[in-house]
């Protein structure tokens, strides 16, 4: 409701009154009313004098709500432009919200896609895990094997530096025995000829017995002997594995010095024994025995 109905209901309102106020008595009695009348025609000179006084009251409210008016008339216009604008905002809003709706679905549509997308991922995904897995097992046996092949390069290398520190020391021994051999070459050449003949086999004491004498060199250590009546039993410390072999002839020595002609009889796997022959001096444990390289 706005304000001027306000006032005028107001008035109405206020003249319901004073006419109720006038007409009551009136109709109450109509002795009363004449009676009265004087008092009505007062009371309405100041009724009307309020009335007046109300109207000016009226109308300086109405000018005054005029103006209220104008003023609310502004801002109904601006809400209005205001309003507009909102609704046009709104338009672009519903626009919107139906283009982010559209979207939406599309999105929705991607993630349809994406969802199935990623199921096949994840199928790709356990079977990469499993090839890993599988991978990695078979790395580490790889890795296993590597270990064990290196553990087996180690020992082989281990091996080859013993095979080598070995051949070292047979080289050595080897130049040792030719020292050794040259030494009791010209020991041995100093024998009267018919004992060297013998001591080189070139003839022997026994003619039925044929003096066997090693490809290669054979050196030894005597490791035993005893002494039976005239013969002088000897054993040495080197047997068939290293290619010793019955009626082999060692030549034993001490220093360059010939002793005598050893004549093994007895081969064992890693020793040998037999009997001295054309001894020259007095044979001890640790002397030399020399077989081969006569030349």
């Amino acid at each position: 409701m706005s304000l001027l109905t306000k006032i005028f209901v107001l008035v109405v309102a206020f003249l319901s009154i004073v006419l109720v106020a006038l007409t009551v008595p009136y109709v109450a009695t109509v002795e009363d009313v004449r009676g009265e009348l004087e008092e009505a025609r007062a009371a309405q000179q100041v009724a009307e004098a309020k009335a007046r006084s109300a109207q000016a009251e009226i109308n300086a409210a109405l000018a005054d709500e005029s103006a209220k008016s104008a003023s609310l008339q502004a801002t109904i216009e601006q809400l209005t432009g205001e309003l507009a604008d909102a609704q046009s905002e709104l338009a672009q809003a519903n626009a919107g919200l139906i283009d982010a709706k559209s979207r939406l679905a599309q999105r929705e549509s991607d993630m349809s896609s994406l969802s199935a997308t990623a199921r096949q991922n994840s199928v790709l995904i356990t079977e990469l895990t499993n090839r890993i897995a599988s991978t990695e097992s078979r790395r580490v046996d790889a890795e296993a094997k590597r270990v064990e092949l290196q553990d087996e390069v180690s020992e082989l290398a281990s091996l080859r530096d013993s095979l080598e520190r070995t051949v070292r020391r047979l080289q050595e021994g080897m130049t040792q025995a030719e020292r050794d051999n040259a030494q009791l070459m010209a020991s041995v050449g100093k024998l009267p000829e018919e004992m060297r003949a013998i001591v080189m086999g070139e003839a022997s004491a026994d003619s039925d017995t044929i003096d066997i004498e090693p490809s290669t060199m054979i050196r030894g250590m005597v490791t035993g002997m005893q002494q039976v009546d005239q013969l002088t039993l000897v054993q040495v410390n080197v047997g068939e594995v290293d290619g010793v072999e019955r009626n082999m002839v060692f030549r034993v020595h001490r220093d360059g010095r010939y002793l005598g002609k050893l004549r093994i009889t007895t081969v064992d796997t890693d020793s040998a024994a037999g009997s001295i022959e054309l001894a020259t001096g007095q044979i001890e444990i640790g002397d030399s025995a020399l077989a081969g390289l006569t030349q």
